[in-house]
């Protein structure tokens, strides 16, 4: 639940980046607002829905997070990660300076893989109901590619 609440923030962050990328003044605190609020009730499904997290036989633990909270939650990341990866594809196609072309590149990668992250923990664990340890295979798949993105397309100490 802790983990939900805190998430809550981080969308309303990424609400607000993508709007104020969009539409500067005053639009992105509404927009913060209004993901906050959303991120909000995201937690309160996810306090009142009744879930029983267990061991399975993987090895991992499988949190038992029930659809209605796991669509939602998958929405909300949809709803932000997505527009921030058109407007970084968009800033990518436009960059001129090969700098900023590898950033754009690298961040337009870590937003693609972020979301596959959230994507496959939320959603397909639950639908497929694939065995728990197979969302901490995968995160730890995620996590080491946009570590090499990271890596690769920083700027070089001067």
């Amino acid at each position: 639940i802790l983990s939900v609440f805190i998430q809550s923030f981080a969308i309303a962050t990424l609400g607000y980046i993508v709007v104020y990328m969009k539409i500067p003044k005053p639009a992105p605190l509404v927009a913060f607002a209004v993901f906050l609020l959303l991120g909000f009730l995201a937690t309160i499904l996810t306090a009142i829905i009744p879930f029983q997290p267990f061991s399975d036989g993987s090895g991992g633990i499988n949190w038992d997070i029930q659809l209605l909270p796991g669509v939602f939650r998958t929405l909300l990341f949809l709803f932000t990660f997505l527009p921030l990866i058109i407007i970084t594809a968009q800033e990518f196609k436009k960059a001129e300076d090969a700098a900023a072309k590898t950033k754009s590149f690298g961040l337009l990668l870590v937003l693609i893989f972020g979301s596959s992250i959230a994507f496959f923990d939320f959603f397909l664990i639950n639908v497929l109901k694939l065995p728990a340890v197979s969302s901490a295979i995968a995160t730890i798949i995620f996590s080491a590619v946009v570590f090499m993105v990271i890596l690769f397309t920083r700027k070089a100490s001067e």
